[in-house]
């Protein structure tokens, strides 16, 4: 994938598809604390949609960051937010 760079006063918007982002891959991408939470969700389409969007989440700011997706990590507050 290629770089992506933002400069002050952009507003970058991004939309994909998650049906059609490969699972197997979303799930390299987590750390341990995301495969958890998605392990929590009531019903697998919810985990799915989870692991889909923050596996992609994690591609699209590691071409900002110039990292690795598993390199970008994320703080939560006490309330898992």
């Amino acid at each position: 994938m290629s770089e992506l760079s933002i400069h002050t006063g952009e507003v970058h918007l991004h939309y994909a598809d998650l049906r059609n982002y490969c699972i197997e891959r979303a799930e390299t991408l987590l750390s341990p604390y995301e495969i958890e939470r998605a392990g929590r969700y009531r019903f697998e389409k919810d985990s799915l949609w989870f692991v889909r969007g923050r596996g992609l989440l994690r591609e699209v700011l590691s071409r900002y960051r110039r990292c690795l997706p598993g390199e970008i990590h994320f703080q939560y507050e006490k309330n898992g937010k």
